[in-house]
This record gives structure tokens, sequence and C-alpha cells, in this order.
């Protein structure tokens, strides 16, 4: 079952997802410039379940969510290639429901980031697992 998962992926990533997904670069990129000028913006490595080509497969993704503190709103920012340019801009519960987000989430605040990014040396994921290891 893996396997065939894993094929359908690489078969997909062409289609759908421009250069393999570029979710944690594009996002982390963001953070990376802006996250300390805004206390309330976390990155998100967590578990979605695919959309279009990769319908029904759960796998890691990676977003930010900035939590407004006056409002208690929570917005998500989604800058993958697989967004228009500018990203995605949505409120947390609507991204939550779409991509079928559970509590297999990691949130990492700047400070965290940039000692995970140094240790790493990628964008990630980096504590996170999804349940397929895709």
């Amino acid at each position: 079952m893996v396997k065939k998962i894993k094929r359908r992926i690489k078969k997909n990533k062409k289609k759908n997802l421009p250069d393999g997904g570029n979710c944690y670069e594009a996002n982390g990129r963001y953070f990376q410039q802006n996250g300390f000028n805004k206390p309330g913006l976390i990155l998100c490595h967590g578990e979605v379940i695919g959309q279009g080509g990769l319908q029904g497969i759960a796998h890691g993704h990676c977003w930010l969510e900035e939590h407004d503190e006056e409002t208690g709103m929570v917005m998500v920012h989604d800058f993958s290639a697989v967004h228009m340019e500018g990203g995605l801009h949505v409120p947390a519960y609507q991204y939550y429901a779409v991509g079928q987000i559970g509590g297999n989430v990691v949130r990492y605040d700047h400070k965290t980031f940039n000692e995970r990014l140094l240790e790493h040396r990628t964008w990630g994921p980096w504590e996170f697992k999804s349940s397929t290891g895709l």
C-alpha cells in the first residue's frame, strides 16, 4: 500500500506539486524574514489530507498561523507554490476543515524555528512525522 501511494505521489508531483512541493521552504523563508516582527506568527508542520492528485492521501505539509490577540482570530497563511502568487490567506477553521487537519501538528515560534533550522540544515520537517511517512 505504501509503495502504491509513493508511486502515486511521484507521478503527481510533476502535475500538481511544482518542484515536488515547496511548502517547507516557502513558508519557512517567509517566517524567517517576518517572524521576529510578528509575535503572533507561528510556523506549523502537520499532516493534511491531500486534494487533487493527492486526494485522500495523508502527507506532511507546512503553513503559518497568525494569532490576533485582540480579536482572538487565527488566520492561516500558506505561500506554497500550489497557491496563487501572494499566497493563500484564510481563517484557520476553514483551512483545517478543507485539509482535514487533526491533532498531528507541531508548532514553532521564531526562536525555536531558527534553532531547528541551524540544527538540521533543512526547512523541515523536523519533529513531525506523518502517519504515512509522506
